[in-house]
């Protein structure tokens, strides 16, 4: 696929000022202003968030301009959706008319539509312990693993980004859909003013005035607005500060252990968690696997300012016999880190500003709840934009400001979520019952979506329902007083499984079980006609939903 850069000599366009100066350089070896561009919105960073918030501008009538610091294809991390995250992405192709966001929303029709885009097949989420075992035999098999399946069968699933194939296409598509694109461009200077915000970008040898009357920064953690309005980050409340080391490898043979289970164990997001620390891994359908290291800093205080290789070397130590799948696999390029994972910024918004979820902070890839965070964040952006008309006229965005405050609301939840799962990493049972509030969290915020209910589950864990998410904070609370507790492992986790249990009762809609053994959950149907009433709904409109989603033979139920 091929990108074609909006770089500075083109002629001026149509969604550019018919007034733009042109100004040539007379000094060798001097940058200057080359020419001025007018702009209705400006987004910082080309990925997948950047290209869609772009599209929907588009929609909206805006002239739209995305400045990218590198260049495309680039090398990223695998990433991995949920059925969640799905959904908001089939909620935005429907509301803004991006009919082929369907294409990605699931394994089966990405096969089918894109065959020479790589994905990975991922049906559920998959856990391991290598951390601290038992002396003695574990009695429960939530003691060493935990399988929750995430959709019935292969066709139906979840997928694994390969962001490098992924971002190239959706930047196509809002080139097609009129957007403009310079790589290589960094932001320089900005300047706020009443009416506008001005920009230098340095592009190449040269220098671009810009004025813009929005920013949308996109750029993920290495936030061009922080940067340009010097902007700090602060620590999270409940997460530890962590460090990282990953890389994409080729020769990753799965010998997860499972004595029985819902679906392939490695077809998933797979978590191994070890002292201090857990091992990704997202296999992909062309033989290659995106895997990394997550370290505490307290955990592991010296081995942050070691290399990557050495980082990576040391995970395999601690992984034990699950390291015997990585002895034959070589890293397709050398191994990267990052020396701080997770970060918040202190201001997030202005009257002309705003970042996305994904640059204004970010916890932990624990639970994937990044996706879905961003989604919900461009969905509160996007229904905030003036029209294009009355933005000229001096309108504002109506609802930034809120939209920036449920999104601190959702950090802040996922941050004592992920905190907690932090805490309990050494009791990988009392870790395996916690994750339980975030499965049924999410799974019953999805059926009452696709019920045409989402104000029984507003915002992203609750966000937006403050009964709801205060009871879940205090849970965490719950949680981490037993697991401090002065007493047998076993009663610490009974005390947890009880106040889990308790808490997701009422949107418990998948069958969740703490008690279950073995410690599976396959993506069975029955639970969701059993427990209708939580979402104010029938087994007859459950039906209709199943056959309508695909998730149910006319045959059946």
């Amino acid at each position: 696929m091929l990108i074609v850069s909006q770089g500075a000599y083109r002629a001026i366009g149509p969604h550019e000022s018919a007034t733009a100066n042109f100004t040539r350089a007379q000094v060798p070896g001097v940058l200057m202003i080359k020419a001025r561009y007018d702009w209705d919105l400006v987004i910082f960073g080309s990925g997948f968030a950047g290209c869609l918030m772009a599209m929907i501008a588009r929609k909206r009538g805006y002239r739209t301009l995305i400045l990218e610091r590198h260049q495309h294809p680039r090398i990223t991390l695998g990433e991995s959706t949920t059925p969640l995250t799905n959904l908001l992405l089939e909620e935005l192709a429907v509301t803004y008319e991006l009919d082929f966001l369907h294409s990605l929303t699931r394994w089966g029709r990405w096969k089918k539509t894109h065959p020479a885009m790589k994905v990975g097949l991922k049906r559920g989420f998959t856990f391991y312990s290598h951390s601290n075992p038992p002396e003695t035999e574990p009695s429960s098999s939530w003691q060493k693993e935990l399988m929750v399946a995430a959709s019935p069968r292969d066709d139906l699933a979840d997928t694994h980004w390969w962001r490098e194939d992924l971002d190239v296409f959706l930047l196509e598509k809002a080139i097609e859909h009129g957007v403009h694109y310079w790589d290589q461009s960094q932001p320089m200077m900005w300047e706020e003013h009443p009416n506008h915000i001005q920009l230098h970008v340095h592009q190449r040898d040269e220098v671009h005035r810009i004025s813009t009357h929005l920013v949308i920064d996109a750029s993920g953690g290495a936030s061009a607005v922080a940067s340009l309005a010097k902007i700090p980050t602060k620590p999270l409340k409940r997460t530890p500060q962590t460090f990282s080391a990953y890389s994409h490898f080729e020769g990753m043979t799965p010998k997860l252990r499972s004595s029985a289970f819902p679906y392939p164990p490695h077809q998933a997001a797979v978590h191994q968690l070890i002292p201090g620390g857990w091992i990704w891994t997202l296999h992909f359908d062309h033989q290659v696997a995106s895997a990394g290291v997550v370290f505490s800093e307290q955990q592991h205080p010296s081995l942050k300012s070691k290399q990557p290789e050495i980082i990576w070397q040391e995970a395999m130590k601690l992984a034990g016999n699950a390291a015997s799948s990585w002895s034959q696999a070589q890293p397709l390029y050398p191994l990267k880190k990052l020396e701080r994972v997770s970060f918040i910024h202190q201001r997030v918004h202005g009257s002309r500003w705003i970042m996305l979820p994904s640059a204004a902070g970010f916890v932990d890839p624990l639970l994937s709840t990044g996706f879905p965070m961003t989604l919900l964040g461009i969905q509160r952006i996007a229904q905030g934009l003036p029209k294009a008309e009355a933005l000229v006229q001096g309108e504002l965005p109506s609802s930034w400001e809120q939209a920036a405050k449920w999104n601190q609301r959702e950090m802040h939840l996922a941050d004592e979520l992920i905190g907690t799962l932090y805490t309990c990493m050494d009791c990988f049972e009392c870790f395996a019952t916690t994750t339980l509030i975030y499965f049924a969290s999410v799974s019953y915020a999805e059926t009452v979506r696709r019920l045409s209910k989402p104000h029984l589950a507003p915002g992203f864990l609750f966000s937006e329902d403050a009964s709801r998410s205060d009871a879940m904070l205090e849970l965490l609370v719950t949680i981490r007083q037993h697991k401090a507790m002065n007493a047998p492992r076993a009663q610490k986790w009974e005390s947890i499984r009880k106040a889990v249990f308790e808490f997701m009762e009422p949107i418990n809609v998948i069958g969740l079980d703490p008690w279950k053994e073995p410690a599976h959950f396959p993506a069975s149907m029955d639970p969701l006609f059993e427990n209708a009433f939580k979402c104010e709904s029938s087994p007859q409109a459950i039906r209709s939903m199943l056959l309508r989603e695909g998730m149910l033979a006319c045959e059946d139920g």
